[in-house]
């Protein structure tokens, strides 16, 4: 298409030398309103096979090609060496829909992706801004390793087809399980609870009884405060359609249903995993008829919402807090912003409920976390276990000589793997578990495997009753006696370049003075890399933020108007803002003589 919405620019290492300016000639990416295009340095062109989407940003490196849909939609699309493709290259697309792999789309809107060194940093323009990285797997792109930076986690790398990602927070505090409805269970009256227009409510029976008086959805509600933006909370209940021509549905105010009930005789429970989005939220429970014949009624009971530790994958499920837990920064200094969970014990642990996401059947899957070992423990604990009173489990731990142990049991088979030195040293270090395809189990310390045992392939490891306790194992026997951060389960084995690579980034996040948040709340409207200093550069309206991994290096707030628009290469960088003395402030770095001097000798 002439359509041109966007257009990058790279060298090639074998682009040759233009006899007029003495300059290699470069590779060039154009997305237009019907695909992508690359002019070759020899001045032929190559066009993507996908021809019906209109790319709204480009971005090209010699390793990387990666592009959005035009309009920003959550949609980014990659090739890979854009120097070697030929003519209807293929693209590979990541969206938000649950079976692409690795995790790093988040938000409704693509502002900008960016390709650097190791991989593809995408900007999420949406209430909560984020930044998604992907490093990306060559040769099996699902396997790639995904990463999720907002104003109040960091989620670390996570691994190709990744289940589940706990204790990321950033907040110094206690967390209990707190009841923040005051009135969900009816004992004795509905106080706290508005009828609205279409209906009256009573409590009956220990029930909220919602009886239509109009038509068009007639269903009473309750507001509450007390939430904390960012914190993942549990939303249940239980409800029966009774007479009610439609369903028994319980909503809340953001749009989403909690569950939904067509039984008329039996109550239904139902639940949902809410990330407050305000202080504030308000809960419905509806008769949700729109032509409701005045009488018929419907039945709710159990509507309750408390603060559960929030899963930052994007299955986006959480974990129940019993008893109280210590969140303290992982740091010595106390001036990191990462945070670890200690305090587990018989009463105090986290338990998520039974899940089909965990059961990895026959699948490979690997358990990590970051962990500090007291130096003087005496006593086996568990950093995370799946199990149930019966069934197939696997568990990660440290035996009571703190040595780090792993197992997995089928039903029949019992695999252990134990390593032979102990990790007491009260140091955040990184422990992995790893079953692979060829029946092995291994421990990986930091990103470098120091035990394995071997055996026949497991039978399957589903187990419909199982749950994950985290701090503790499934009997609330073994608690763990030290902190726990970074907690994840994923669907695949990491290669031993992954592992090293992971390891290498994350423990920057631990490093005292270490900053791994973005600096507000704000959407990131641009984002930008420079390969010559391999950082990158997320924007939001009134900050810039510079970043070398998962680690932010700088902030510069906006001197005036608002940021909208950024450029870094070769150690400059252009930022654009409008409104209040609209203008580009450029960034060069400092160059003198003796700079010069000092370099070439």
């Amino acid at each position: 298409s002439r359509s041109t919405n966007a257009i990058s620019m790279t060298v090639l290492l074998d682009a040759p030398v233009d006899p007029v300016t003495g300059l290699q000639v470069p590779t060039i990416a154009v997305g237009t309103s019907a695909g992508a295009s690359i002019i070759k340095h020899d001045g032929t062109v190559v066009s993507s096979s996908v021809t019906s989407v209109g790319m709204g940003s480009i971005n090209i490196s010699p390793k990387f090609l990666s592009m959005n849909k035009l309009g920003g939609f959550a949609t980014v699309y990659v090739a890979q060496n854009p120097g070697s493709l030929g003519a209807s290259f293929a693209l590979v697309s990541y969206d938000q829909a649950v079976a692409n792999n690795p995790d790093f789309i988040r938000g409704a809107t693509t502002v900008m992706s960016g390709v650097g060194r190791s991989g593809i940093y995408r900007g999420s323009y949406n209430l909560l801004g984020s930044v998604g990285i992907l490093k990306n797997n060559e040769g099996t792109p699902p396997k790639g390793i995904g990463a999720i930076v907002t104003n109040t986690y960091n989620t670390g790398h996570l691994l190709g087809d990744i289940r589940r990602a706990y204790l990321a927070d950033s907040v110094v505090e206690s967390v209990t399980s707190t009841e923040l409805i005051a009135n969900g269970t009816f004992t004795t009256d509905t106080s706290g609870w508005s009828a609205g227009a279409a209906a009256s409510i009573a409590a009956v029976s220990g029930e909220l009884q919602v009886t239509a008086t109009g038509a068009f959805f007639p269903g009473p509600t309750y507001t509450f405060s007390g939430l904390i933006v960012g914190k993942a909370y549990l939303l249940s209940g239980t409800a029966r359609r009774g007479t009610c021509g439609g369903n028994a549905v319980i909503r809340h105010n953001d749009g989403y249903v909690m569950f939904v009930n067509n039984s008329t005789t039996s109550n239904v429970s139902g639940s949902m995993v809410y990330v407050a989005t305000a202080t504030s939220l308000t809960i419905a429970c509806l008769n949700y008829n729109a032509t409701a014949t005045i009488g018929e009624t419907a039945y709710f009971d159990n509507i309750s919402c408390k603060e559960w530790v929030a899963d930052r994958s994007y299955k986006a499920k959480g974990s129940q807090i019993f008893g109280s837990l210590t969140k303290a920064l992982s740091s010595p200094s106390a001036s990191n912003q990462l945070v670890a969970y200690s305090g587990f014990s018989a009463s105090n642990y986290l338990q998520e409920p039974y899940s089909s996401d965990l059961d990895f059947g026959l699948s490979e899957w690997n358990v990590s976390a970051w962990v500090n070992i007291p130096t003087g423990n005496a006593a086996a604990g568990t950093i995370a276990e799946r199990n149930y009173s019966s069934g197939a489990y696997f568990a990660l731990g440290i035996d009571a000589s703190n040595h780090l142990t792993a197992t997995a049991y089928d039903g029949t088979t019992t695999r252990t793997v134990t390593t032979s030195a102990a990790y007491n040293t009260g140091t955040m270090l990184k422990a992995r578990a790893v079953y692979r395809l060829d029946g092995s189990l291994s421990i990986m310390v930091n990103g470098v495997q120091v035990a394995v045992t071997y055996g026949n392939p497991l039978l399957t490891l589903n187990n419909s009753n199982a749950v994950l306790t985290i701090g503790n194992n499934y009997a609330l026997t073994a608690p763990f006696p030290g902190s726990i951060a970074l907690l994840k389960l994923s669907a695949t084995a990491p290669t031993p370049d992954q592992s090293v690579w992971m390891y290498e980034q994350e423990k920057h996040l631990f490093r005292d003075g270490a900053n791994c948040l973005l600096p507000d709340s704000g959407s990131i409207v641009d984002l930008t890399y420079d390969e010559v200093t391999d950082k990158w550069v997320a924007v939001s309206a009134t900050n810039e933020s510079d970043w070398t991994g998962l680690v932010r290096t700088n902030v510069i707030a906006v001197p005036a108007g608002s940021n909208i628009k950024a450029a870094a290469s070769s150690g400059i960088k252009l930022n654009a803002r409008s409104t209040t003395s609209p203008g580009v402030d450029v960034t060069i770095p400092a160059r003198n003589l003796w700079e010069e001097l000092v370099k070439r000798a």
